[in-house]
């Protein structure tokens, strides 16, 4: 069967499997193939007990408001609306 990327059924419809996410690993990688700075790295499991509490969508929200793109200015109050830093 021919790669194909993930589409939103499957990540809504479906049980998140392995191959789910091998297929997104896939996409990410054609899709970055040909940046600047070159193909999407791997990046190492999560292993930090305040990472790990976060949903998917806190997770996402972290990542878009971190992007090398983004202007970061909010940044802390995300980071302070999920626990990961203290308050001011």
């Amino acid at each position: 069967m021919p790669w194909r990327a993930p589409s939103a059924s499957d990540w809504c419809n479906s049980p998140i499997t392995a191959r789910l996410i091998e297929q997104l690993r896939q996409c990410l990688l054609e899709r970055t193939t040909a940046m600047a700075d070159g193909p999407a790295k791997p990046l190492p499991v999560a292993v930090n007990a305040a990472w790990q509490h976060l949903n998917e969508l806190q997770r996402f929200a972290l990542v878009k408001l971190s992007h090398p793109g983004h202007e970061h200015r909010n940044l802390p109050a995300a980071l302070r609306e999920f626990g990961l830093i203290d308050s001011e």
